[in-house]
């Protein structure tokens, strides 16, 4: 399982495309925690490059609120409080409360109806 960083890593290393490399540098460091525990380099604090920190933040919320095979369904305190000490306090707290106000993601489907209905409107 930790050796997935590393070869999504690889796979992106030799770009010279400034996207490719951030996604070498996104998929190197999103596993890397705050507090040092994290993998393959074991960085922590500002150490991490914020790209990683961010993504980080959206793993683990992604595997907060969706549905895996090896999990109950839904979001826990205990999981969201422990999840939360992997990334820095700030973008943490800010992640968590969004989450709280909005347990559900809008659908594509329903944003991209949303967006064009607001297209349709007069403007003022």
């Amino acid at each position: 399982m930790q050796r997935h960083a590393l070869i999504g890593a690889s796979m992106l290393c030799e770009s010279r495309s400034p996207v490719m490399q951030l996604a070498e540098t996104i998929a190197r460091m999103h596993h890397e925690r705050w507090d040092g525990a994290g993998y393959p380099n074991g960085l922590s604090g500002t150490d991490i490059p914020l790209a990683g920190r961010i993504c980080g933040i959206c793993d683990v919320f992604d595997a907060l609120v969706s549905e895996r095979p090896y999990k109950q369904d839904g979001p826990s305190a205990k999981r969201s409080t422990r999840s939360a000490r992997r990334a820095d306090s700030t973008s943490t707290r800010t992640s968590l409360r969004r989450s709280s106000t909005s347990r559900r993601m809008p659908s594509p489907t329903s944003t991209t109806q949303h967006t064009r209905a607001a297209e349709r409107r007069p403007r003022a």
